[in-house]
């Protein structure tokens, strides 16, 4: 094993011969460290390609009968190739004797890369400080350390996995009533599928039964065409009879009406005529009216001047004796009886001026009496 020491060698104090021996030297022992290795690993291989060919059983006995090992022998040099082959570059820096290097292949066993790489760099580191190559000891100290943590790790990551296992098993029973579900729906979909064809199959049948029914239905639209120009060829003829008897109803209507317009205009012309009589026997009667009104009016008038009078006259027949009165007494009554005479005067005045209007009136009639006077003014134009 060559020494690990980190300093390089001073060849330059050394004479030419002693130079080139110490460094073909080096490079020789290089070598031959490193095919210990290789012879190690080259062994273990063609065991392994020996142990394929051979009957089965036949193993233990090809290599005692040839190398006069045990098959526990012939197996670790069979486990050096399996987990060493890969790393056998670096061989100056790891041990050299046969145990020492199985130990170290058995430390890969049931190991992950990233471990393996921890535990040659831990050999290395090793190796380097101590400045020989490790013994069988020292490299089982160092692979079990290592492989402690890396179980360590692999105790917690089958934890993890178990908890994962659990809740992969819960998920599973949901998955699998999920499936369930999805089964039930697939049935259900495929007994709608069922469904949804017998369905297009009976709308396929219909839509034949629809090409048919199209078929007569426009069989049946030309033969109600030709109907419907047979009928209205008829139609038409009864139409013009219609019509022609229509217009001869007109026709004699037209004359009835034509007639009928010439009696109410004859029948309007009587009624103005009518109207105009009515209307001036109304203004007459209205006349008639307002003076019967003014002469009831004076009436009441000259009736109760009259009854006053009758009083007045009556009242001075109940007075008593003039004689009776004394001088002074006559002086004072003689005035009033003057003024009762002038009164009477006045209203015998005025009665003479109204009697005088009436006989006026009634000359202008020719009349002598009201009655007359009605009459001349309702009854006389009722008979005209």
């Amino acid at each position: 094993m060559s020494n690990l020491s980190t300093e390089k060698f001073d060849y330059s104090g050394l004479d030419i011969a002693t130079a080139s021996l110490a460094k073909e030297s080096a490079i020789e022992i290089k070598a031959r460290e490193k095919a210990i290795w290789e012879n190690i690993i080259e062994i273990g291989n063609k065991l392994i390609a020996v142990k394929k060919a051979l009957p089965h059983g036949s193993f233990g006995k090809w290599v005692k009968s040839e190398f006069e090992w045990s098959q526990i022998t012939a197996g670790k040099y069979i486990k050096v190739a399996q987990e060493l082959s890969s790393n056998y570059k670096d061989s100056y820096n790891l041990p050299n004797s046969f145990e020492a290097i199985y130990q170290l292949a058995s430390g890969f066993s049931k190991t992950d890369e990233t471990t393996k790489e921890q535990i040659l760099n831990e050999v290395k580191n090793k190796t380097q400080e101590k400045g020989k190559a490790l013994t069988e000891k020292e490299i089982k100290e160092i692979t079990a350390k290592i492989k402690s943590e890396y179980e360590a790790r692999i105790s917690i990551l089958e934890g993890q996995l178990e908890q994962t296992e659990i809740e992969s098993d819960s998920r599973l029973t949901q998955i699998v009533s999920l499936e369930s579900s999805l089964r039930f729906k697939e049935e259900k979909y495929e007994a709608q599928n069922q469904t949804i064809k017998e369905m297009e199959d009976k709308k396929q049948v219909f839509f034949e039964k629809e090409l048919e029914l199209a078929q007569q239905k426009k069989e049946l639209g030309d033969k109600q065409v030709e109907i419907d120009t047979l009928i209205d060829k008829k139609a038409k003829l009864l139409a013009q009879e219609e019509i022609d008897r229509e217009k001869a109803r007109l026709l004699g209507k037209e004359q009835e009406l034509e007639e009928q317009i010439r009696k109410t205009k004859n029948e309007l012309k009587e009624a103005k005529k009518l109207r105009g009589e009515a209307e001036t026997d109304a203004y007459r009667l209205k006349k008639f009216v307002n003076w019967m009104g003014a002469l009831e009016t004076f009436t009441e008038n000259i009736n109760e001047n009259s009854l006053e009078l009758f009083r007045a006259i009556n009242s001075l027949q109940s007075l008593p004796d003039l004689s009776i009165l004394t001088q002074e007494d006559q002086k004072i009554v003689s005035p009033q009886i003057r003024i009762l005479i002038e009164q009477y005067d006045e209203a015998r005045i005025n009665y003479g001026k109204a009697t005088q209007k009436i006989t006026q009136l009634l000359n202008q009639l020719n009349l002598n009496t009201f009655n007359d006077v009605i009459e001349a003014e309702v009854i006389m134009p009722k008979k005209r």
